[in-house]
């Protein structure tokens, strides 16, 4: 009953990060509206993969030693600051009809593919807010006492979790009607997801732990 309650703890805990604005919604977001549903859909499952990741790590201690150490946190930071802020800067200095194409075949929707989840997996792994959600959730909301198997299950829960959020969100995203309307606008719409990128990468980069 303990890990039933332990269950809907984490879920709970896992969709309302989810759903909080930050680099991994930003990063859907962009690839849903400015790529395809499967564009969005491999950003999704990159940022799921991450988060098996941040579960290793969290499992095995790792991820406690990297919060203590400043060194290490502070390198993790300002990476993925650097990479937010790269993409942000790409997106905002695109030329006009530069965005991945709505309608793409062949090896094009394979880059398309791999790109869209490289992406949503590095900003994901290297978002150092996620390394402090996850040992949250492993230090605060589960016990120590915890089996390794049911540990690896909350993980799992999490990780899969936010995957079906986003591809949710890349759902209704891609709704014909309502992405019919915004294609003239795409490339505004893509500088300003650029603007967004480099204003989290300033956050993620000034934020304190």
């Amino acid at each position: 009953m303990e890990y039933v309650i332990g269950f809907f703890a984490v879920g709970a805990v896992a969709l309302l990060g989810a759903i909080s604005p930050g680099p991994d919604f930003a990063m859907v977001v962009k690839n849903a509206l400015l790529g395809s549903k499967k564009a969005g859909m491999a950003t999704a499952l990159g940022v799921a993969v991450g988060c098996l990741v941040h579960v290793t790590y969290s499992v095995i201690g790792i991820g406690a030693l990297v919060s203590q150490s400043i060194l290490a946190f502070t390198v993790v930071k300002w990476l993925g600051a650097l990479y937010l802020l790269y993409l942000g800067v790409k997106m905002l200095l695109s030329k006009n009809g530069g965005t991945v194409p709505l309608v793409a075949t062949g090896p094009q929707v394979m880059n398309s593919f791999f790109s869209s989840f490289r992406q949503g997996f590095i900003t994901n792994v290297l978002n150092p807010k996620a390394t402090l959600f996850f040992l949250a959730i492993f230090t605060q909301v589960i016990s120590l006492s915890t089996p390794l198997v049911i540990k690896a299950a909350y993980g799992l829960e999490v990780a899969l979790l936010t995957g079906s959020w986003f591809v949710l969100l890349t759902v209704l995203l891609n709704v014909e009607l309502f992405k019919k309307r915004l294609s003239r606008y795409m490339h505004r719409i893509e500088q300003t997801m650029g603007v967004v990128l480099i204003l989290l990468a300033g956050k993620v980069a000034l934020d304190q732990r």
